[in-house]
């Protein structure tokens, strides 16, 4: 995250509202817009990333490999490019698969789903440790049966995503 970033506050359209300083922004009080990337991985899997046990929120979850908050003068794709560099140290060529809307009590947000447009190696990611302890593949199989056996084990919002991604594959 580069200091004095604006983040973009939206309502529940979509429509712009205006602009926070990182240091003024509420996740639980204000909407947003959020990108998240699940990248493609050879043999039908997908790319997710170990939380940092640190991060807030959601910290030491299963999450989508790539997120972040999209800031002044981004739209969600320029976002989740520069998430994807900031991140993973990587850029790809990125197909928006949907979005969802999040209005919990502690979160409220727009999320963007993002996936590759190719299969890459996950070699070629290399985690930021401030964000990502680490990156692994799974078959689309494995991570429904990790779901069902420990919810809690994955973010919330990854679960939706992971939900809308298999519906609009």
């Amino acid at each position: 995250m580069v200091k004095n970033e604006k983040i973009t506050i939206v309502n529940k359209k979509g429509e712009i509202l205006g602009y926070k300083n990182t240091n003024d922004f509420n996740y639980a009080k204000d909407f947003h817009k959020v990108c998240l990337i699940i990248p493609k991985a050879a043999k039908n899997k997908i790319i997710l990333s170990k939380r940092a046990k640190n991060k807030q929120p959601w910290s030491d979850t299963w999450v989508c490999a790539i997120g972040g908050k999209v800031n002044e003068g981004e739209n969600q794709k320029e976002a989740a490019l520069r998430e994807m560099k900031e991140e993973s140290n990587f850029s790809s060529e990125l197909l928006e698969k949907g979005s969802f809307i999040y209005d919990k009590d502690n979160y409220k947000a727009i999320f963007y789903i993002f996936t590759t447009k190719d299969e890459i190696s996950i070699r070629d990611l290399k985690p930021d440790k401030k964000e990502t302890q680490y990156f692994k593949e799974f078959s689309i199989g494995e991570i429904k049966e990790k779901i069902n056996k420990n919810q809690n084990k994955f973010a919330e919002t990854f679960i939706q995503a992971f939900n809308l991604l298999i519906k609009n594959k």
